[in-house]
């Protein structure tokens, strides 16, 4: 594989009930320090009326849940690296940057990269984000 660029990068958002939120998330895509990367938002309920997302695509799928959500976004891209975002994560401005270098240095089609998330004073306010930074996981 020639070496692995921005275009090459799909994130894949799964989401909810939680519009308020995601916007926040895609804002901060929006500011990321490159461009050229896909968004697709994977819409968890056919019960749901996504408001106008500034995406590459949206997509509405059945309930299933989260885990589903995710693959049916992974399902409806040709780019070959997925960076999955939680509609609630909130990306430092190098995130996807920071993504690509890894992979730069990781080529292999197995790599996969995964880093701390340090969580966003919007979002840190329940008791799970809480223990989840406080153990560490």
């Amino acid at each position: 594989m020639a070496e692995l660029t921005v275009a090459d990068i799909a994130v894949v958002i799964p989401t909810r009930e939680r519009w308020d939120i995601l916007d926040r998330t895609i804002s901060s895509l929006s500011n990321q320090t490159v461009s050229g990367f896909e968004t697709i938002v994977v819409v968890d309920g056919t019960d749901q009326n996504p408001p106008s997302l500034d995406v590459s695509r949206v997509l509405v799928k059945r309930r299933a849940g989260p885990s589903a959500a995710r693959n049916a976004g992974a399902e409806a891209t040709d780019r070959p690296v997925v960076l999955f975002l939680g509609d609630d994560t909130i990306p430092a401005p190098d995130l996807i940057e920071r993504h690509v270098a890894v992979h730069r240095r990781r080529p292999e089609r197995e790599a996969a990269a995964v880093g701390f998330v340090d969580w966003h004073s919007d979002v840190a306010h329940n008791r799970l984000n809480r223990g989840l930074g406080w153990s560490g996981t």
